[in-house]
C-alpha cells in the first residue's frame, strides 16, 4: 500500500523464553518455544485507501458514536485522486467502538459518480487500513468469530487486521492471486449492496447519505449472519433473504412508507446472483473486462433496480436485467464472459446450476468452478482433494485419525504428536499439560 510515513505509532514487543525440564536428572534443559510474540500498537495518524474501484473525492470521518452519521465533533477529510486518505485519530465515545465511514465518491476505474456509495470499517491497531466492500460487512459483525466467519465464507485467508490492511487493488494490479480474490468479493458485494441503495428513496439530498448509510448497515447485518451460518452468500435465495430482511429493517426507522413485494426481492436477488457469476469470469478485477462488467452493473443495472422499486413490475424487471440486455452493447471479449461455459455442458456458467458439472450444485459446492474439489472443511480455499490437512488442526490428515474434525487429532497409534514437525509437538504437549 502506498500509504504515507507519517503514521507516528508506538509498539510495544514482548516476547519470553523459558526453559522447561527433561525427563529425569542431569538432563540438558530443552529451551521451551515462546508463543507468538503480541504487538500493541497505538496509531495517532490513521492513512489509508478507499476501494470499490479507488474512490477518489469520498468524504471519509470517525464514527465515535456508533450510529455511522457523520456528526459536528467528528473529524472527517476527502480521498484524492486515487483513494487515499490521512486522518487524525479519534477517540470513540464511552461503550462505542471507533469506526471509519466513507460517502460518495468516483470510483475512479469505471468513472461513475456514487454519492450514495457507504462503506464501512473497523479501526485497525496498525493505523492501516483500505475500507471496501468487504469491510464494510466486517464491520456490521460484533464478534471477532463472525468477523472471521465473513472472511471464511468468502474463501479468504489469513486474521482480519490483515484482511483491512491489505491495498487489494494495488496488489490485484500487480498479479497478487490473494488480492484478486479479495477484490473479487469486493466487486460481488458491491452489487449487492447498490442494489439495495437503488431500492430505497435517495432522492432527497438532505438525507440521502443517512437513508444509504442505514441500508447498508442493515444489509451488512443480514449478510454477518448468514456468513455465520456457513452459506453461500451469492446464492440467489440468500440474496433473496438478505435484501428483503435487511431492506425491511431499514424501511421500519428509516422509510415506514416503502413497501417491496417479495417477488421483486427475488428478481433482484437473482439478478445480482448472475452478475456475480459474470463477475467471477471477469478474472483480475482490475483487468478492462473487469471494470466493464462493474461499469454496466453501476449504471444499467442500477437503473433497473430503481426502475423495479417504483414499478414493482417483476417480468419487466428481469428482462431489462437479463444479461443479454445488460450487456448487449459490451465488446466481444466481454460477452464471451458472459457466455462462458467452463464444464462445456452446453448451459452457460449464469444459467449453470452446476458450473463445473463435479456433480455438487454450485450452492453446496465450495469450489464451483474447480471439478475436481467440492470440499473445503477448513475452508481455507485449497479443496479437500488438494490440501493435506482437511481441517486445518496442523495435523496432516496422513497421520490425523480424524481428518475433517479440527477438535479431534490423535494418531491412529493413540500418539497425539506423531508426524509433527518439534515446535508443532512441543506446542501440542505444553497445552495438553
Amino acid at each position: 500500500m502506498k500509504f504515507n510515513k507519517k503514521l507516528i505509532c508506538v509498539s510495544i514487543l514482548a516476547g519470553t523464553l523459558a526453559a522447561c525440564g527433561g525427563g529425569g536428572g542431569g538432563s540438558t534443559p530443552t529451551p521451551e518455544i515462546a508463543a507468538p510474540a503480541e504487538e500493541a500498537v497505538v496509531a495517532r495518524v490513521v492513512e489509508g485507501r478507499v476501494v470499490d474501484g479507488p474512490l477518489s473525492g469520498a468524504k471519509v470521518f470517525f464514527d465515535t458514536d456508533g450510529d455511522l452519521i457523520q456528526d459536528d465533533n467528528e473529524p472527517s477529510v476527502a480521498t484524492d485522486a486515487d483513494g487515499f486518505f490521512e486522518l487524525s485519530l479519534a477517540t470513540a465515545a464511552s461503550g462505542q467502538t471507533l469506526k471509519l465511514v466513507s460517502i460518495g465518491g468516483t470510483d475512479t476505474s469505471t468513472g461513475k459518480v456514487l454519492p450514495d456509495m457507504a462503506l464501512v470499517s473497523d479501526v485497525p491497531a496498525s493505523g492501516k487500513v483500505v475500507v471496501t466492500p468487504l469491510s464494510t460487512i466486517v464491520a456490521a459483525a460484533t464478534t471477532p468469530e463472525d468477523k472471521k466467519s465473513v472472511l471464511v465464507s468468502l474463501g479468504i485467508g489469513g486474521t482480519v487486521e490483515e484482511a483491512l490492511a491489505k491495498d487489494v487493488w494495488a496488489l490485484a494490479e500487480s498479479g497478487d492471486e490473494e488480492a484478486i480474490k479479495m477484490q473479487t468479493a469486493n466487486q460481488a458485494i458491491s452489487a449487492v449492496l447498490q442494489s439495495a441503495t437503488s431500492l430505497i428513496d435517495t432522492s432527497d439530498e438532505s438525507s440521502a447519505a443517512e437513508n444509504a448509510t442505514n441500508v447498508i448497515a442493515a444489509l451488512s447485518a443480514q449478510i454477518v449472519t448468514q456468513a455465520a451460518a456457513g452459506a453461500d452468500l451469492f446464492d440467489k435465495t440468500v440474496l433473496a433473504t438478505v435484501l428483503e430482511e435487511g431492506v425491511e429493517a431499514y424501511a421500519a426507522v428509516s422509510e415506514p412508507d416503502l413497501v417491496i413485494a417479495t417477488e421483486v426481492f427475488a428478481a433482484v436477488a437473482d439478478s445480482v446472483a448472475t452478475v456475480v457469476v459474470v463477475i467471477e469470469g471477469a478474472g483480475n478485477p482490475t483487468s478492462a473486462d473487469a471494470i466493464s462488467v462493474a461499469t454496466t452493473i453501476q449504471n444499467t443495472l442500477q437503473t433497473a433496480v430503481e426502475e423495479v422499486a417504483t414499478s414493482g413490475d417483476a417480468a419487466a424487471f428481469e428482462t431489462a436485467s437479463s444479461t443479454t440486455t445488460l450487456f448487449a452493447d459490451a465488446d466481444a471479449s466481454v460477452t464471451a464472459i458472459v457466455a462462458l461455459d467452463t464444464d462445456g455442458d452446453g448451459i452457460i456458467n449464469t444459467e449453470d446450476p452446476d458450473i463445473d458439472n463435479d456433480g455438487y450444485a454450485n450452492a453446496v459446492d465450495k469450489l464451483p468452478l474447480d471439478r475436481n474439489e467440492y470440499a473445503d472443511t477448513d475452508e481455507d480455499g485449497i479443496g479437500n482433494n488438494a490440501d493435506l490437512d482437511d481441517d486445518g488442526d496442523g495435523f496432516d490428515d496422513a497421520v490425523d485419525a480424524y481428518p475433517l474434525d479440527a477438535t479431534k487429532n490423535v494418531d491412529a497409534s493413540g500418539s497425539s504428536i506423531i508426524g509433527l514437525s518439534l515446535p508443532k509437538a512441543v506446542k501440542l504437549l505444553e497445552t495438553e499439560e
